[in-house]
């Protein structure tokens, strides 16, 4: 049976992090942001495919610079969780209308987030 990649994410959202908390994802995520972090310190980022938002655990927004998008209900509720007073939207990136204000000053997008959509 084949499944679609935003049921398969709700499936295992409540163990996604658990998951990649391996020495070696750690480290990939460490490097990684390293590397983000002068360029994500300043302006205001739209996260496609934040996931349960990771990029929070790495990189300390402000409530006014970051908006998490995910087609993942249950992995924008963990989001949601670990992060309660940022701002999460459901839908789907390639439906980004509502974004197209000029608010936002870079989009990030991670590990292959667009190849789900």
């Amino acid at each position: 049976m084949q499944v679609d990649p935003i049921t398969a994410y709700d499936l295992i959202a409540s163990r996604y992090d658990q998951r990649y908390g391996d020495r070696r994802s750690l480290a990939e995520n460490h490097a990684l942001f390293s590397i983000l972090r002068p360029w994500l310190a300043r302006g205001r980022w739209l996260d496609l495919g934040c996931g349960t938002g990771l990029s929070l655990d790495y990189i300390h927004f402000s409530l006014d610079t970051y908006v998490g998008l995910d087609a993942s209900q249950e992995m924008l509720a963990v989001a949601q969780r670990k992060a309660p007073a940022h701002t999460f939207v459901h839908g789907r990136m390639e439906y980004l209308s509502q974004f197209n204000d000029g608010t936002f000053d870079g989009v990030l997008s991670l590990f292959g987030a667009a190849c789900y959509s």
